[in-house]
This record gives C-alpha cells, structure tokens and sequence, in this order.
C-alpha cells in the first residue's frame, strides 16, 4: 500500500514538474508545436479593473473547453510595477505580441509553422460571459479560415483574379484588425507577408487599386485633403483621379471628391460654386454617415439645402458659443466611479451598481478631466450626460467603440499617446451631444 502510495505521490510530482516546465516555454512555441492557434490577453492587473474581470473568465474552464481545441491561452500582464513572475509570464508572448493601448484585448493568431496574427478584440467590456467571449473568438477564427481560403486560391489564379483574391483574404483580415493595426497583417513580425507581397507585385503602380484601399485610412484621407487645400497640388488629384475605385469603400470614393474640391475651395464658408455644389452633392449621395458624408451635409446644409434627417428627430443645429456658458458645471464623476469599484471583493459576483461605475469609469478615464469640463459647460450638456452616465449599454458601447482619431494608423500619436489625454474621446463625445441638441439619441449604441 506504501509503495502504491510513493508511486502515486511520484508521478504527481513528475506531472507537476512536466507542467511547470511546459508553461515556461515560448507560447508560439508551445502552440506551434501542439498544431494550434494562440489567444494573448493584454490586461493590467494593477491598475486596470475591467481588465482582472475579463482574465477571470479568459482563464475559466468554460472558456478554455469552448476553444482549447483551436487555441492555447497566455496573458501578457502590463503591470505598471510588475513582479519577477510577470515578467517571466510576459516573456513567452513578447516574440509575438501585438501592442494595444485599448485595454483589456485579446489578440488571436493562427495556427501554421510561424503564428500569423488575424484579429484583435479591443475595450472587452467587464461581466463578458466565458460563452460569449468564446463565440466571439470562433467567429473571427472562423471569418479567419474564409481569408485562408482565398489566399490558396489565389496562388493557382493569375493577374486581376488572382489580385483580387488576395485583396478580399485581407480585406476580411483588415475587419477584424482594423485600421490601426493593419500594418501588424503585411509587414509585422507576425505578418501575412508571403500574401501581402503577392498582392503588391501584382497591384504595382496602383494597376488594381487594392494597394491603395488598404493604404488610406480615415487619418490618412484628411491628411491628404488637407494638403491639397494648402498646397493647391492639382497633380496628386489627377494622379488619385486614375487610380481604378473599384475596390474603393464609399468613402474612399467620397475622399477623391472631396480631394477636387479641395483643390479648387478656398478653404471659407462662402457659397459654393456650382462645380463645388455638385462635387459635394456627389459625396453626399455616396453616403451621409461617413466623415465625408458628415462633411458634404454641413456644406449644402449652410447653401440652402434642406436635407432629411432620415427620421430622427432633431433640434435646430445651435451655434456654438465662443465662451463657455456661465454657471456651476457638472463635477468630473471619475473619483465616485472608482470609490464604487474599490468596494469590489474579489471573486465576488458584480453587482449593477458595480457594472455601471466599472463602464463609467472605463469612459471617463478616456475622456480625461479637460475633456469633461469643456464638454459640461456646453448648452444641453448637462442633461445629456446625467443620461448618458446612468446607461451602462451606451457607456460599454461608446468604450468598445474606439474614437477618431484614435482608429487611424497613428491615431494615438495625434491624441496624446493614449487614455487620459481626452483629445479623441472627448471629441466624440462632444459631436454626440451637439448632434443630439437634448434628444438624448444614442449614437454610439450599437
């Protein structure tokens, strides 16, 4: 019986130790070896509270026996401080990693001989359930396999067919990436990189115009914009102008619109000339929901144009004042926020009082104080936010939702290099409430 009890106890503790040795090798090495994809939480476990709430789940048996079969789990922790333990964690994931600033994200690659990156889930919300957070991950990997597919596809294809195979994998890569890790799909060190420069011999010289589709972002677009109405450059118009639009997004094709009447606009308000109306009716007939679409309306709007407003209801657009509305202003809530999340015990389960201090907190953080007081001093801005704090779907949705510019390929460069800066979310906040003119219509719900 003894003897039976030593083996037992020694080859538990072999087990234990073929573990610890098993956890301490590189992750992609780990999942390449196991013929797997590989799942990266980046979370901050002092300083990010949503972030604990989702590695909670991310680390749960139920979420681990959803996706085990396509994927092996690590987590890099961003600890402000971090531990001795952590920065071994950490180690394992940094051949490969895909930085964020939009915490807590999970980054997902694709199994092969070298990890491909393929989709990034950014701002996951706090009280996500392992189901959900799962499907959400088969969703993309599956989406993932559809990208695969025509990239073999395009390897036995030749010329338009086979450019245009390659240029919808990366499409369907780019939508689940999205514009400010697009780079991390073609050049990064977990790239696409055999596809991407498949795609770029066959589009040379702009021949298809898939390059450019994936060049010009929404930043990008407003740079070059800009440029030309500085500038007065007819010769990038013209050279754009013959670029095929075919694989254009409608606003792709608005942004070439707007680049001619950048040429030839003096930048003012003064009434359009008739080739100016006409360009900006086009960009408008385009689409009213992109910023070009936002940006035609306004022109016309201040011609004359009496434009629907496809059924909401809307105040009469104000001007806005040149100084802030005298009075008390609504105080910056972030430290009530923090006090209700501190009270939190770990493991316990989150209360609804909880959740919302956990989204308002979230919201807040990315706003930033500056951000809040200008915003709180403009007419019908204390009405709306008292609204839009009490609704934690609209504060999760506004948080996932990411803001321009922080969506654009250096979007954060531009905002202040992350949360806290106020810059991009508070701009967005912002159009919400001048947009809403005290209707309280949630823009960013989803």
């Amino acid at each position: 019986m003894q003897g039976t009890l030593r083996g037992i106890v020694s080859f538990a503790f072999c087990l234990l130790a073929s573990a610890a040795a098993f956890g301490a090798q590189d992750a992609a090495s780990q999942a390449t070896r196991a013929g797997k994809g590989l799942l990266v939480l980046q979370c901050g476990s002092d300083w990010c509270v949503s972030g604990e709430s989702v590695r909670k789940v991310f680390e749960s048996s139920a979420f681990r026996r959803a996706v085990e079969g396509k994927f092996v789990l690590a987590v890099y922790d961003e600890m402000e401080t971090p531990t001795d333990a952590v920065k071994a964690e950490n180690e394992r994931v940094s051949s490969v990693l895909v930085r964020t600033k939009r915490f807590p994200a999970i980054t997902c690659y694709a199994a092969g001989q070298e990890l491909r990156v393929f989709a990034q889930l950014e701002n996951v919300p706090a009280g996500v359930s392992a189901e959900k957070l799962a499907k959400a991950v088969l969703k993309l990997a599956a989406r993932k396999d559809e990208a695969a597919d025509r990239f073999a596809k395009a390897e036995s294809a030749r010329d338009e067919a086979a450019a245009d195979l390659y240029g919808e994998g990366f499409d369907i890569l780019a939508g689940m990436m999205g514009p400010f890790h697009f780079s991390e799909l073609t050049t990064g060190k977990t790239a696409w990189k055999r596809e991407w420069e498949a795609l770029s011999k066959l589009d040379a010289g702009d021949r298809y115009g898939w390059l450019k589709h994936f060049e010009m972002d929404d930043y990008k677009c407003v740079a070059a914009v800009a440029s030309v109405s500085e500038k007065k450059d007819s010769s990038q118009v013209e050279s754009l102008k013959k670029v095929p639009q075919k694989h254009f997004t409608p606003a792709q094709r608005q942004w070439v619109k707007a680049m001619e009447y950048a040429l030839g606009s003096d930048g003012t308000d003064k009434p359009l000339k008739p080739a100016e109306r006409k360009l900006m009716e086009e960009v408008f007939e385009l689409g009213r929901d992109t910023l070009w679409g936002q940006f035609a309306m306004g022109r016309l709007m201040l011609a004359g144009a009496k434009i629907e407003s496809n059924g909401l209801k809307r105040a009469p657009v104000r001007e806005r004042p040149s100084q802030p509305a005298a009075g008390a202003r609504m105080a910056f809530p972030i430290d009530a926020a923090k006090r209700e999340i501190e009270r939190i015990k770990p493991g316990a389960k989150l209360t609804e009082a909880q959740k919302l201090a956990i989204a308002r907190y979230s919201v807040l953080r990315l706003v930033g104080k500056k951000g809040w007081d200008e915003l709180a001093a403009r007419p019908g801005a204390e009405r709306f936010l008292k609204a839009f704090m009490e609704d934690r779907a609209w504060l999760e949705d506004f948080a996932w939702s990411g803001t321009f510019p922080a969506n654009s390929s250096d979007g954060w460069a531009k905002a202040g290099d992350g949360p806290g800066d106020g810059a991009a979310a508070a701009l967005a906040l912002e159009s919400l409430v001048f947009q809403d003119g005290g209707k309280l219509v949630p823009f960013a719900d989803g």
